[in-house]
């Protein structure tokens, strides 16, 4: 049986347009929630797009010439290539709009609340806070951080924070929102080729990049509270008025409602946030690196994976009152940038490593043999008196 057309008088089909486009992007509708003065550019494909003046930061957020129209690249889904189980399309490219032009503002410029969850990324000195809030209806952020360009991603289905760098054999890529969900999660695709990616493994499943991985970046979600505490000078994200107003339903979460994942050559470890807190500190091995999940005992609204070897040595990690210390020489360790203040270690760098967030169910859709951390506290040091920890200044 054919379906029935109906028609509808032209003035109509206007309207239903705009009220679906203000629901999803708000009355500006589009790119004008985020940056102003749009221009008209030419890239070398001939195709006309359009983009916003340079953002308030150092860096452009992506060379414009890299953007093309989603219906001017091959797209694998509809060029009939086969697709992988789980793979289910849902809305076309770039129906939701990623944020391709973010603009960022001073820390004291922004009014959000301490406990709004943000994205957190920081690299050679520059901090930037992408709010969940926003990302709950924009899901990508397409950014330059310290020069390196990255892709800030949050799925509202799986919990996944996750910030990539947008780089293959040195070759910058341009990400768009395919808008399909792979295992329940978002995917993504690449503006050049048309291959399409997946979220949580950061690797092309579909297209001419099949197999191809981008590198994850150490990054956190946290509260902005938290956040700007440790980073004053951080950028934040530009977000409509109309978008804190009406937080969408997982902008809501909080960090409870989540557990830490590392991951590394395909071997996942999951760290319930609630379990980091109970004990301080997990000392881990994933893939043979020996990796320390730390709950900041100054703020518990901040948690960072450190690798535990220095050189030749591994050291294991405690939490002591508010202090991080390892057994090996009581030294004590910046929780967040992994740095020795004190002690016989002093200077040295326990470096940050890569973790992100999902909820728990669906950790196994990408990883079924991950293994979940049970909290063993760390036996305590007689010497250790009421949190003194003994240590050379």
């Amino acid at each position: 049986m054919r379906p029935t057309a109906i028609a509808l008088p032209i003035g109509s089909v206007i309207l239903v347009a705009s009220l679906i486009v203000t629901a999803r992007y708000g009355p500006g509708g589009g790119d004008e929630t985020l940056a102003p003065s749009p221009t008209t550019v030419e890239n070398p494909a001939g195709v006309r797009v359009d983009t916003a003046s340079p953002a308030a930061t150092p860096d452009r957020a992506y060379d414009p010439a890299l953007r093309a129209l989603p219906g001017r690249v091959y797209d694998p889904v509809w060029a009939g290539e086969q697709i992988p189980e789980g793979f289910r399309h849902a809305l076309p490219r770039d129906e939701i709009l990623p944020i391709y032009d973010p603009v960022f503002l001073p820390a004291e410029e922004v009014s959000w609340s301490d406990d709004m969850l943000v994205i957190g990324l920081e690299i050679d000195g520059d901090a930037r806070a992408y709010p969940v809030i926003f990302l709950d209806i924009r899901e990508m952020v397409i950014d330059r951080v310290a020069g390196i360009p990255v892709v800030v991603t949050w799925c509202p289905l799986c919990g996944t924070a996750m910030v990539h760098r947008r780089e293959l054999d040195g070759q910058e890529i341009l990400f768009g929102i395919q808008g399909a969900l792979y295992r329940n999660a978002m995917t993504w695709w690449d503006h050049d080729t048309g291959s399409v990616w997946s979220q949580p493994l950061g690797e092309a499943i579909l297209g001419p990049r099949t197999g191809a991985t981008v590198e994850r970046l150490a990054s956190e979600l946290t509260t902005w509270g938290a956040w700007r505490e440790a980073y004053p000078d951080t950028w934040a994200l530009e977000t409509p008025e109309w978008v804190l107003e009406t937080p969408g339903p997982y902008a809501r979460i909080g960090l409870d409602d989540i557990v830490v994942v590392v991951e590394f050559a395909g071997e996942a470890v999951t760290f319930a946030i609630e379990d980091l807190r109970e004990v301080g500190v997990a000392n881990e091995v994933v893939a043979g690196t020996p990796i320390a999940v730390v709950s900041d005992p100054r703020d518990e609204r901040r948690w960072s994976v450190l690798l535990r070897t220095l050189d030749d040595q591994t050291v294991t990690l405690a939490v002591v009152g508010d202090s991080l210390i390892d057994l090996e020489t009581a030294s004590v360790w910046d929780p967040a940038r992994g740095i020795a203040l004190k002690g016989a270690l002093r200077g040295s760098i326990l470096h940050r490593l890569p973790g992100f967030t999902a909820f728990a169910k669906d950790v196994p859709r990408f990883w079924p043999n991950a293994r979940v951390w049970e909290p063993v506290p760390v036996p305590p040091n007689p010497d250790w008196d009421r949190g003194l920890v003994p240590v050379q200044v």
